[in-house]
């Protein structure tokens, strides 16, 4: 049994999202060759992602072959927060932690990522189950209020007005809404 290297990356994908406690990934998943996940446990390191933080995932998928045939071309990293900062221009009397942002094709998350910066109600869907695990393991990386509900956030975010007086905002229900579509053989 041959592995490409898309099975790999989505092995790869699979076994992180496994070790983060994803409630979609419950199980180890199958390795591509005996020993597989013990060498990634011993030798991954997540402190160098977490110190360079870049949406790796977008760049390999993009020049793997199995990529560019399905069409995969992420938008670059500077678009999405051109993107973002046009659409949420920063003001001091708006606060976008509770408004709610949708990316219909989210591939591995750049958008999502780059929103996370302004609001906590963040929402995607990909037809590519390999997308959606590229973005669900980039937002476990960098954004975790994209994908886990945390207990604290259900208290009411306090926030501070212009007039300097504490103002109570019900926060809002964190939830990432990520499908994949199986392609349907006729």
């Amino acid at each position: 049994m041959g592995w490409s290297s898309w099975a790999n990356l989505d092995y790869f994908l699979t076994w992180l999202l496994f070790g983060f406690g994803c409630s979609t990934q419950k199980v180890l998943p199958t390795e591509p060759t005996s020993g597989a996940s013990m060498r990634l446990y011993q030798y991954f390191n997540l402190g160098w992602v977490m110190a360079y933080p870049y949406d790796y995932f977008g760049d390999i998928m993009a020049e793997c072959k199995m990529g560019r045939a399905a069409g995969f071309f992420p938008t670059p990293h500077s678009i999405c927060e051109l993107m973002i900062r046009i659409t949420y221009c920063p003001t001091f009397d708006k606060d976008y932690r509770r408004t709610s942002v949708m990316e219909p094709c989210v591939g591995t998350g750049r958008m999502l990522l780059a929103a996370s910066n302004y609001s906590m109600c963040l929402y995607g869907q990909d037809i590519s189950a390999t997308c959606v695990n590229a973005t669900l393991v980039n937002g476990y990386f960098y954004a975790p209020w994209m994908v886990k509900r945390l207990p604290f956030w259900m208290i009411r975010l306090i926030s501070l007005d212009l007039k300097g007086l504490m103002q109570m905002k019900l926060g809002c229900w964190i939830r990432v809404t990520l499908t994949a579509r199986k392609k349907h053989v006729t």
